[in-house]
Order: structure tokens, then C-alpha cells, then sequence
């Protein structure tokens, strides 16, 4: 506002000197008489209140940590800059430039461990219904060799009846011969 209105303060004040090719340096923070008609027009001032209490470090660092504390979690933080406060508070802004990461390298991490979980989660009832697929498997295996022996048995037994049968058969038959046999040389015997 003041170079619009009065231009020639900012660059011919009494601190200015004439560098020689049509220039002219001033000052950083010259001071200069400021007058009524220089202040004229509408001003916004914000005052802080207590900006000229004296706060200690201690202070600093206990209202940083609260601070901290308060908006943990929150979404709307931007969680690197509270961390860069925190250092600065605690009087580590030396080291800040060693200690924090780049933010989206660490957002690169972060999503890629969450995928990663998330992949892990998904392959858990994959892997539940893989295992549970071969136990069935392996049960409908067994209980078919177990029918196979079984049939195998059973077919044994049947055959092994079968030859029972036919020794009782032919056994029961060489008796009766043999009785009849003893039943005529008994008989012929006695004449």
C-alpha cells in the first residue's frame, strides 16, 4: 500500500544511494518519518493478545506436546507438521532435515503394508477352503481303498465259504460212503 501511494519514499529515503546505472539500493528496514496523509485509508491490524508475554521454552515444549496430544488421530492434522513443530518446540529443528522421512515415501510404505494385509486377509479363508478341500479329498480317498479291501475281504470270505462248503460237502459224502462201505463188508461179513 505504501509503494502505490508513495513510492518515492521507499526508493529516494535518506538511507537510498544511487548505484549508477539508473538504479537505486535502499535499505532493508530504513526508518523514515511517516506522516498524516501517509497513513490516510483503512488499515486491518490483528493484535494478539499477550504477544508481549514473555512464554519459555518449557512452556513451548508442554503446549507443543498437549498439542500433540489432542489432535492425534485427527484427519485433518497434517501429521508433518505437527512433528516439525514438536521438533522445533523441543529444540531438535537441527535435526529435522535427518530424522523425518520423506512424508510420501512413508504413505508409499503405509499402503503398501495395508495391501499387503489386506491380501493376507483374502488369502486366509482361500487357503482355510484349499486345506479343507484336500482333507475331503483325502477322506473320500481312504474310504474308497477302504471299501475296495473291504470288497476284497468280502469276496475272500465268500469264496473261502464257498470252498468250506464244497470240503463239507465232499467230506459228508466219503462218510457216507465209508458207511456204507462198513455197512456191507459188516454185512457180508457175518454170512
Amino acid at each position: 500500500m505504501l509503494a502505490e501511494r508513495k513510492p518515492e519514499l521507499l526508493v529516494d529515503g535518506p538511507n537510498s544511494r544511487d548505484l549508477g546505472n539508473g538504479q537505486t539500493a535502499q535499505e532493508k528496514l530504513p526508518f523514515m518519518r511517516v506522516d498524516q496523509e501517509l497513513l490516510q485509508g483503512e488499515f486491518m491490524f490483528e493484535i494478539k493478545v499477550g504477544s508481549t508475554k514473555h512464554v519459555d521454552s518449557n512452556t513451548e515444549k508442554q503446549e507443543a506436546i498437549f498439542l500433540a496430544q489432542m489432535t492425534q488421530g485427527n484427519p485433518l492434522v497434517n501429521a508433518v507438521e505437527l512433528t516439525k513443530i514438536m521438533f522445533e518446540k523441543a529444540g531438535f529443528s537441527h535435526l529435522m532435515s535427518r530424522l523425518l522421512r520423506d512424508p510420501q515415501k512413508v504413505a508409499q510404505e503405509q499402503a503398501q503394508k495395508q495391501q499387503a494385509a489386506l491380501q493376507a486377509q483374502m488369502a486366509e479363508p482361500q487357503l482355510k477352503t484349499q486345506t479343507d478341500l484336500k482333507k475331503t479329498q483325502i477322506k473320500s480317498e481312504t474310504a474308497l481303498k477302504v471299501a475296495g479291501v473291504q470288497g476284497q475281504v468280502d469276496a475272500n470270505d465268500t469264496a473261502n465259504k464257498s470252498d468250506s462248503d464244497e470240503r463239507t460237502r465232499k467230506n459228508n459224502l466219503l462218510m457216507k460212503l465209508l458207511e456204507l462201505t462198513n455197512q456191507r463188508v459188516g454185512g457180508n461179513g457175518g454170512k
